[in-house]
């Protein structure tokens, strides 16, 4: 499960890297810094995805749901030497936007995720404060009332939901590709 996870984060970067000029534009010439840092929030992104899945398959408390995601989160950033409570609560409020956003038309979890990505390639610092939002943002007067100034460019939006959609086919796959001898 986990490497599938890192698959569909690693394909996502990549993609990215490609096709998402803010992103290609922040990546420059690429370094170790940026493709962990890039991965990151991608792989970590799959896993909203891939919890989301257990949840339309598994019926479980919101108890157990939560601590299904801060263990995989946990165990995630982990990996990436990046654990902390601080980033757990950051990736948490995130699930948490990716879940609200999948059920309406607003794609604030996308414009987030970008700036994100933007950072983890050493671009321009979106300015956000995570440890003062407050998740979840339901719309855009929520994003207002926030100070947030993310882009909301529905070109990047749609960019971005096809490199979501890379990814996640990837993890799929690999989960789902049987095993060799």
């Amino acid at each position: 499960m986990l490497w599938a996870i890192f698959v569909g984060g690693s394909v996502a970067a990549e993609v990215a890297v490609r096709v998402v000029p803010r992103i290609g534009e922040a990546w420059g010439k690429g370094d170790e810094k940026r493709t962990l840092g890039l991965t990151r929030v991608f792989t970590l992104s799959m896993a909203s995805y891939w919890l989301r899945s257990l949840d339309s398959q598994l019926k479980r408390s919101p108890e157990k749901r939560r601590a299904e995601r801060e263990a995989a989160i946990t165990t995630l950033l982990t990996a990436f030497d990046s654990y902390s409570e601080r980033n757990v609560q950051q990736v948490l409020n995130m699930d948490l936007q990716f879940n609200v956003d999948e059920s309406g038309p607003d794609m604030i979890y996308h414009a987030l995720l970008l700036a994100q990505a933007v950072e983890a390639c050493g671009g321009q610092p979106s300015g956000i404060s995570w440890a003062t939002l407050s998740f979840p943002m339901r719309d855009a007067v929520d994003v207002e009332t926030s100070g947030l100034e993310i882009s909301f460019d529905l070109l990047d939006i749609g960019v971005i939901t096809h490199v979501l959609a890379r990814g996640v086919q990837g993890m799929f796959d690999t989960y789902e590709a049987p095993e060799t001898p």
